[in-house]
C-alpha cells in the first residue's frame, strides 16, 4: 500500500536510531512506505534484516558512543547523499521502577547516556550536515512524562529526567 500524495516524500533520505524494533522500526517503516531512503542505526544486529526488508542501509553502533555516532552519521549520509530528516530515537527506561533514592546508580547514568546523550550523539554530526546542506527536519522523542513526571504510578525518575531534557533541548 503507498501513501496517500499529501504524504509523499519521494527521494528524501532519514536516518532513525533505535530502529530494530518497537516506535523506531515503526517510523522507519512509515518513512519508507512515503517513498524516504532510510539508514536505521541500532544496536542490535536485528537492524539489518529490517533495513534489508525495507531496501534501507542498517548500521550497527551504540549511541552513547559520540565518536562512533560521528563515523555511523557520516556512513549513512555517504551511502544515502544527503540528510534530509534525523530522528534520534533510540531509548530505554530503568530496569524497574524504582524512586530515585532506591535507583542504582548504574541505571541512573545508562538511561541519561542512551536517552539525552544518545540525542546530543546523533544531532550534532548529523546537524552539521544539515546546517552544510541548507535544510533537513530533526524529530525529537518525548514523553508525556518529561512534561509531567508521574511518580506514583511510573517512577522511573532517569526516563523522566531525560525526556524532559530533551523537550527542554528541543524547545
Amino acid at each position: 500500500m503507498s501513501a496517500p500524495a499529501i504524504f509523499d516524500l519521494t527521494g528524501r533520505c532519514a536516518l532513525v536510531t533505535g530502529a530494530a524494533q518497537g516506535l523506531g522500526l515503526v517510523m522507519a517503516e512509515a518513512l519508507a512506505e512515503a517513498g524516504v531512503r532510510v539508514a536505521l542505526i541500532d544496536q542490535s544486529d536485528n537492524v539489518l534484516a529490517a533495513a534489508d526488508r525495507l531496501g534501507g542501509i542498517g548500521l550497527t553502533g551504540d549511541v552513547t558512543d559520540s565518536a562512533a555516532m560521528e563515523q555511523l552519521v557520516t556512513e549513512a549520509a555517504r551511502q544515502l547523499g544527503r540528510l534530509d530528516i534525523v530522528i534520534p530515537n533510540a531509548g530505554i527506561s530503568e530496569a524497574a521502577p524504582a524512586r530515585l533514592h532506591d535507583l542504582p546508580r548504574e541505571d541512573w547514568d545508562r538511561v541519561i547516556e542512551v536517552n539525552l546523550s544518545g540525542v546530543i550523539n546523533t544531532l550534532r554530526p548529523a546537524l552539521g550536515r544539515m546546517h552544510q546542506q541548507g535544510h533537513g527536519k530533526v524529530i525529537t522523542i518525548g514523553s508525556m512524562f518529561g512534561m509531567v513526571a508521574a511518580a506514583g504510578i511510573f517512577p522511573r525518575p532517569a526516563y523522566s529526567a531525560a525526556k524532559g531534557a530533551v523537550v527542554s533541548l528541543t524547545r
